[in-house]
């Protein structure tokens, strides 16, 4: 990644093909929805998690782990 940072920061062309989260990455715009282009049933799993109330999940996987 330092080489790619560094030529870019120094106006070289790269002949490379970077992924859409890539680039929204590089401008700090990366969300949990760029991985559905990646991985939907990760993105799924994910989007669930934010939209429903998984406290009580929670308290018994630590429970349980200690």
């Amino acid at each position: 990644m330092d080489v790619v940072g560094n030529a870019l920061f120094d106006g070289q062309l790269l002949d490379v093909h970077f992924t859409r989260s890539f680039y929204k990455h590089i401008v700090c715009s990366l969300t949990y929805h760029d991985i559905k282009a990646i991985d939907t049933d990760h993105f799924k799993n994910l989007k669930w998690l934010f939209e429903n109330d998984i406290s009580d999940i929670l308290e018994l996987t630590c429970m349980i782990q200690h």
